[in-house]
């Protein structure tokens, strides 16, 4: 079957035969039908002729299959139902303009199908609603037709459809028309041309401020900053060695020292001289009463990569909007511009993920050093 209709050919033109031979490997392994919570069967074309089928029955058929065209044994005739019959309005089991082996089966079929199964309803393929919407009921609502393809083999115009359960399976159907491949890929275009006009503009906003930054970096309190960042980078590298030796001096082993031994062992850690030790263990706030717990400052110490726990940090949050707005407002696009940089499949939504990828293409994500 997937070497008609055009899907072995799409896959030469694209791959090879190895890559075709390893979706036949995934197709076998594919399920008949699906049992949605003891409540819901699911199934691409229908039911049997045998009406007094169950699940079970269905669960332990053979599906590893190359082809059923022409099903005399009773296990071939069951999947080639499950794959082509059709639902009809009469009771009982007719035939099918498909073909001498395909068929269609009634209400009462599909009614003693559930009640046998204790199932609610049957969910199904395989045809393009006559209404050309994307669902349609038989059966008095036990029996619905779902079709996914909209404008099916681009002539036929139809709305496609899904049925989104919730756990206690509620539910919502959506409809939709998808776009024709020449739209998809003229769109497509425009989406990453815009999207390289608003990287190109993030990248500006990012120099801008850099620019900032290292003129802040002149600054008495951007020194004093720097000083502080390297006391505690210092801190970090050395905190082993750090501990042990102010442990040697710690003569009552309560984890204290006093403050000219814990401002004697850091001066060990660095070559530059006359640094204001004692002024930048000040504003770390780790001195009191000119005694210093090493064991709590140096627990303070830890080095943390944690780009999910990012998202968390209202601060860091706070600045990927803003550069995300600046980038944007350089871009200078229109509201249509605007969300096609972000709905990536233009399926009139943005999910998580293309934000996150939007955020991560213009490079608006970096790991952060929590002390």
């Amino acid at each position: 079957m997937n070497e008609v209709y055009g899907f072995y050919n799409e896959v030469l033109s694209k791959y090879d035969n190895t890559i075709f031979d390893l979706f036949q490997n995934i197709f076998e392994l594919l399920g008949l039908a699906v049992n949605v919570q003891n409540q819901i069967f699911v199934v691409h074309g229908g039911l049997s002729r045998y009406q007094d089928i169950t699940l079970k029955e269905i669960d332990e058929l053979d599906r590893k299959k190359q082809e059923i065209l022409h099903p005399e044994q009773y296990e071939d005739i069951v999947i080639f139902d499950l794959l082509w019959s059709d639902p009809q309005k009469k009771e009982g089991i007719g035939g099918n303009a498909r073909g001498n082996n395909c068929i269609t089966f009634g209400p009462d079929v599909t009614e003693m199908f559930l009640k046998n199964n204790n199932l609610d309803i049957l969910i199904r393929s395989h045809q393009v609603p006559k209404t050309l919407k994307g669902i349609e009921s038989h059966h008095e609502g036990k029996c619905i037709t779902l079709f996914s393809a909209s404008n099916y083999c681009n002539k036929i115009k139809n709305l496609g459809a899904a049925i989104i359960f919730n756990q206690d399976l509620t539910f919502e159907v959506q409809e939709y028309m998808s776009p024709s491949l020449e739209v998809i890929r003229e769109t497509f275009e425009e989406n990453q041309k815009l999207r390289e006009k608003v990287l190109h503009c993030s990248k500006i906003v990012e120099l801008e401020k850099n620019e900032q930054k290292n003129n802040n970096k002149l600054s008495t309190e951007g020194l004093m900053n720097d000083i502080i960042n390297c006391l505690s980078t210092i801190i970090c590298n050395e905190k082993n060695s750090l501990w042990n030796n102010l442990y040697k001096q710690d003569k009552d082993k309560k984890g204290v020292v006093h403050i000219n031994i814990w401002k004697e062992e850091l001066g060990k850690l660095s070559k530059a001289k006359k640094v204001p030790w004692i002024y930048l263990c000040r504003k770390l706030k780790m001195i009191e009463d000119y005694h210093v717990n090493y064991n709590n400052i140096l627990s303070r110490f830890k080095i943390n990569y944690a780009p999910n726990e990012k998202f968390l940090n209202t601060e860091w949050k706070n600045e990927c909007f803003e550069h995300l707005y600046e980038a944007l407002l350089k871009a200078d696009l229109s509201l249509r511009e605007t969300l096609m940089v972000f709905d990536k499949n233009l399926d009139g939504k943005v999910s998580f993920a293309e934000f996150e990828q939007v955020l991560r293409d213009l490079n608006i994500g970096k790991i952060y050093i929590y002390i």
